[in-house]
């Protein structure tokens, strides 16, 4: 890796003299996940102006105005037959989450596929106090189906991939019914936050798991279902919805009321979609959980189509440890929720 001044720094390490660099935003084409597919340029900003309003007197207000236009949940996808691939990484801003991992906020997290296996090639990230890089990476083979999940946190302002003369980038869409998308909505868990690799996020393992675009909508300290993002999730078509929103600071009555509100005016644009709902692992968010099951036996009793996933129970019967959930094992538990949301799609 090389700490760079400025993204128009030559490398100290390579000739690139012969290297093409490709301008990812001006490459939409190339990136999955996004929600803005109207522009020619790339936008990684999900969520409307609305919507920023309807939150901006709580204490997420500094965090949305930074990952406003963060890449968390998208992916870089694309063939090539070049062996040697150089990144030139801007970032809005130098590293300022501490209590989340480098890999996480910060990484590329780089898979080769091998027809729909995810092979973990390797993840980087500045670990510097600075926003601005390169990377290399090689490749064995010279026929390569590349994934790479983007920063959950950090913001891209400006994405370059080197190439040799002669090679180029193609792209890979998802195959069949795997383009249509599964959409997440909640909060900073289903951003990854606990992760310890960008790619290992479960919306970003549900992504592998079924080799199938996602989606996700959720958002920093968005604590409660906002009926501004149920609008506009009404907007995609998509196979499923998955919420899971935690209600920590919230009046209880008001999250029972947006949860209701939220999932009407869903089910006006999607009467028949599947929707799963997620409980929270945490003790304290105990009196939403209580909320969110008896919502959902509510709904089951008309024979909607909503699955309930507890958390809590699905890790009763695995060998986490529930009392020692900060015990290095939080990708692990990610899986685990991931697999059983492919289960609920009856896809697993």
């Amino acid at each position: 890796m090389e700490i760079l001044e400025s993204i128009d720094d030559k490398l100290e390490w390579i000739n690139e003299e012969n290297i093409i660099y490709y301008n990812i935003f001006e490459h939409p084409e190339l990136i999955y996940g996004n929600i803005n597919l109207a522009s020619h340029s790339l936008n990684f900003s999900k969520l409307p102006k609305s919507l920023h309003d309807a939150i901006a007197n709580r204490k997420g207000l500094e965090d949305m105005e930074n990952l406003s236009h963060s890449s968390y949940g998208t992916r870089l996808r694309f063939h090539t037959y070049a062996k040697k691939i150089i990144f030139k990484v801007e970032f809005k801003q130098e590293y300022t989450y501490p209590d989340i991992h480098y890999d996480n906020s910060n990484g590329f997290d780089v898979y080769i596929l091998n027809n729909d296996e995810y092979i973990h090639k390797t993840t980087f990230s500045c670990k510097e106090e600075n926003a601005c890089f390169a990377e290399i990476i090689e490749l064995e083979e010279d026929d390569n189906d590349i994934c790479i999940f983007l920063p959950n946190f950090n913001t891209i302002n400006q994405l370059f991939i080197g190439l040799k003369k002669g090679f180029s980038m193609d792209e890979l869409p998802y195959l069949g019914h795997n383009r249509l998308p599964i959409i997440f909505s909640g909060d900073e868990y289903a951003i990854g936050k606990t992760a310890t690799r960008s790619g290992n996020s479960y919306p970003n393992i549900v992504s592998k798991i079924l080799d199938q675009n996602i989606i996700n909508l959720s958002y920093y300290h968005m604590n409660k279902a906002e009926e501004y993002l149920a609008t506009m999730i009404g907007k995609y078509n998509c196979e499923c919805i998955v919420l899971d929103y935690n209600g920590k600071n919230t009046d209880k009555r008001e999250y029972e009321e947006s949860l209701e509100n939220f999932y009407n005016t869903l089910r006006v644009f999607h009467p028949n979609k599947k929707i799963i709902i997620l409980t929270s692992l945490l003790n304290e968010d105990e009196k939403y959980n209580e909320i969110i099951c008896d919502f959902y036996n509510d709904k089951r009793a008309n024979d909607e189509e909503i699955r309930l996933l507890d958390k809590k129970e699905l890790l009763r019967n695995s060998s986490i440890d529930l009392e020692n959930l900060n015990q290095g094992n939080d990708d692990e538990i990610m899986k685990i929720i991931a697999r059983q949301i492919c289960k609920l799609m009856r896809k697993y």
